[in-house]
């Protein structure tokens, strides 16, 4: 299962319909940046090791995160992996994990600009 590509790297009416407030939204989207690089290289971790139960908790855990800033095609694919992972799939995981990894590398400057221009304000 591949990444939808009519859903948004980043739903920015979606993420405040959630959230509410430009400011409550930077401050999610920063702590959201701070932990990725340690969330993705769990997520690594549990691949190289073969351990696809932990796999399938990291994926979980950024899916919701990528859900609250309405990140969707991250959300979409952090989801992709979970269910693979959770059903013990390690072909459709590996898609997954490349999946996901390519969906961080297009949303994470797209939230850093939108909490550039919030902050700004």
């Amino acid at each position: 299962m591949s990444v939808d590509n009519e859903l948004s790297v980043l739903s920015l009416e979606t993420a405040m319909q959630f959230v509410g407030d430009p400011d409550l939204f930077a401050e999610i989207a920063e702590m959201l940046l701070d932990e990725l690089p340690e969330q993705m290289g769990f997520l690594q971790t549990h691949w190289d090791n073969g351990d696809l139960e932990n796999l399938y908790k990291t994926a979980h855990r950024l899916k919701g995160n990528f859900g609250v800033v309405a990140a969707q095609q991250a959300h979409a694919a952090a989801k992709t992996l979970e269910s693979a992972a959770r059903a013990g799939d390690a072909a459709a995981s590996q898609t997954a994990v490349g999946e996901l990894q390519a969906a961080v590398d297009e949303v994470v400057p797209v939230i850093k600009q939108h909490v550039a221009e919030m902050t700004a304000q």
